[in-house]
């Protein structure tokens, strides 16, 4: 045990570098599989096009990625716009500190991916083979051949060491690729001296400075999770049993908007972190000086995204809870990737005829639609909005705000379209669907950019391309074909891209937009959770008690005890979708009408509170 201890110990130490490790392997595993298995290069006018999608889209999309999973983005960003945010460091050049460092920590992957990429050669041949600067270098001694044939190298090894005798593509890409590495290794050596040079504390100090604040994020959890606890189980409690709420002292949002500021360093006083700064200056009213933001402190802040407990399972566990959203998205993409070769296997068996273009649109467009009614049926909150409305209509049009419903729907819309658009994205990577339709395609544009340069039977058979039994040459059938394929798969990229830049914009606006903190939302999800076990235990105690008794009176003819159960406006009241009031502190209906009755609030719009209705209870 001692040595497993000590393994644990060394993981403690140096979790960042055993994380950015990490991160760098999954990369290399991920640009492996596609060079390998979903990369083709076209050898043709697209090549440069082609190979830059596939070197620079995911490096793109890991960056995206990398600022979402940053904690200290959304303690910087979310409620920004919010005048009570305001701080007296929250400045141009704070935010740009602040924001230098997540950049660089997020550049991680992108740079990760580029870097494999250009060692493992194929997407830059590809895209260079193309370039009119690359063709004069490398054709500049053997012109009599090299111009006319150098984009057929991706697809011809023969060509390619014929060519390569002279100038090799392979060889210039990993000298760029070493030289990006050794670059990178260069400037985060430099920096990370930097930041621990102009440290403002000793060694020991910022040694001791981690494990405090390892056993401060143990015992905010801890705590949160049991006044989450409390608080739930005295709303659900005081909703069954109607009666005067006792009272419930909870911090205020002002208080968890002064402990979710970025950490700043003050050199007139010594705090730990932004709840002991809280502590000692009178709930944040007594604060002196100025402070300072020190890139060598950025863990400070990432404490509140990263659990330092290394205790086996359990940290297991608390990062599959804590990270359920990502996870789930990436088990419906694994299932939407398993989904479509299943479907491009099995059921997709190209006509190749004048139906192409619509059997390949109804294979690439049909799922998607399908997954999007998946989805309207699997978000709990489609019925909180449309139960009872026909009865009612002012559930879904209230004080007639029409607004309200297109607001409401048009979240349900944005979640149930992840499922789709990721089949979108697998099935125009693959290209077989996309190869179907567009072979089927009579556009005489269409046909003429495609058919270029090519023999008069591309016009009549190009619809006969994707099943191979085309009567043009071999070589200019499957160029044809790594065409479309080619066109496929950066539509697939482009698709990907604007989505990963989309959820970024999105998510920071409605963070920036908030009027909660971003500690407060980590309470809040909490409560959230809280609150939803105690109504399955409430609902399965009632209904037990409930059932019991009218089965007990009806075989012994007893007169029924009196259990209190909501009234049916109670029940229809607590069914509401949630609706945010700054004036007000409540964090859920139920909450709401414990403390308030059925009384009428001012209805906000809080998008970043979109969790409180995405509970379903069995």
């Amino acid at each position: 045990m001692k040595k497993l201890r000590t393994v644990m110990d060394f993981c403690i130490r140096h979790q960042k570098i055993l994380g950015y490790s990490t991160v760098s392997l999954l990369t290399a595993a991920s640009e492996y599989i596609f060079s390998s298995v979903v990369f083709k290069c076209p050898c043709n006018s697209w090549n440069t096009l082609y190979g830059c999608a596939f070197l620079i889209a995911p490096a793109f999309v890991l960056f995206v990625l990398g600022y979402m999973l940053n904690t200290r983005v959304w303690l910087l960003v979310t409620g920004r716009r919010s005048s009570k945010n305001q701080c007296s460091y929250d400045s141009c050049g704070y935010f740009c500190n602040v924001l230098w460092s997540v950049t660089a920590s997020a550049l991680v992957a992108p740079f990760t991916w580029i870097a494999v990429a250009l060692l493992s050669a194929s997407f830059y041949v590809c895209a260079a083979s193309r370039s009119s600067f690359i063709r004069k270098l490398v054709c500049r001694d053997i012109k009599d051949y090299c111009n006319a044939s150098l984009e057929k190298i991706p697809c011809d090894e023969e060509l390619s060491m014929k060519i390569g005798e002279f100038h090799s593509l392979e060889a210039q890409s990993q000298m760029v690729g070493w030289l990006l590495i050794a670059s990178i290794m260069t400037v985060a050596l430099i920096t990370t001296c930097l930041s621990y040079y102009s440290s403002p504390v000793g060694y020991f100090q910022m040694k001791f400075w981690k494990i405090y604040l390892k056993n401060e994020r143990e015992v905010f959890e801890i705590k949160a999770k049991d006044h989450a606890a409390k608080l739930a189980e005295r709303n659900v409690h005081f909703f069954f049993e109607p009666a005067d709420p006792t009272p419930f002292c909870t911090p205020s949002n002002e208080d968890w908007q002064k402990i979710s500021f970025p950490y700043g360093f003050n050199t007139e006083e010594q705090h730990y972190s932004m709840i002991h700064k809280y502590v000692n200056t009178n709930r944040g009213k007594t604060s002196s000086g100025t402070d300072q933001i020190h890139n060598v402190l950025a863990f400070v802040d990432e404490a509140h995204g990263i659990s330092s407990d290394m205790d086996g399972f359990q940290t297991i566990l608390k990062f599959f809870i804590n990270r359920r959203t990502a996870i789930g998205y990436s088990f419906m993409a694994l299932l939407t990737l398993g989904s479509e070769r299943v479907f491009s296997l099995v059921a997709f068996r190209c006509p190749c005829s004048n139906e192409n273009f619509r059997y390949g649109l109804v294979f690439l467009f049909s799922p998607a639609f399908v997954l999007l009614v998946i989805g309207y049926f699997l978000n709990s909150k489609t019925w909180k909005l449309f139960t009872g409305c026909w009865v009612n209509p002012r559930k879904i049009f209230p004080k007639g705000n029409i607004c309200h419903f297109f607001y409401i729907f048009g979240q349900i819309t944005l979640n149930a379209l992840v499922a789709p658009v990721m089949w979108l994205s697998v099935a125009l990577l693959n290209g077989t669907f996309y190869e179907c339709a567009m072979s089927g395609l009579r556009n005489p544009a269409y046909l003429d950019a495609i058919c270029r340069n090519k023999s008069v039977k591309c016009f009549e058979e190009l619809h006969k391309v994707a099943c191979g039994k085309s009567t043009m040459p071999f070589s200019e059938s499957e160029e044809l074909k790594l065409t479309l394929q080619a066109q496929s798969q950066i539509l697939g990229w482009c698709v990907i891209v604007t989505m990963a830049l989309l959820s970024l914009l999105t998510t920071c606006c409605a963070s920036c937009q908030s009027k909660v903190s971003h500690l407060q939302l980590m309470f809040w999800k909490v409560y959230a959770e809280k609150e939803k076990e105690q109504l399955e235990q409430t609902f399965q105690l009632y209904a037990t008690k409930l059932s019991e008794r009218n089965l007990k009176c009806f075989f012994e003819n007893k007169k029924p005890e009196v259990i209190p159960l909501p009234a049916f406006q109670a029940w229809e009241d607590a069914s509401q979708l949630y609706s945010f009031s700054s004036s007000q502190q409540h964090y859920s209906t139920i909450h709401r009408l414990v403390e308030e009755g059925q009384k009428e609030i001012n209805e906000e719009r809080e998008t970043t509170l979109d969790f409180v209705d995405r509970r379903e209870i069995p």
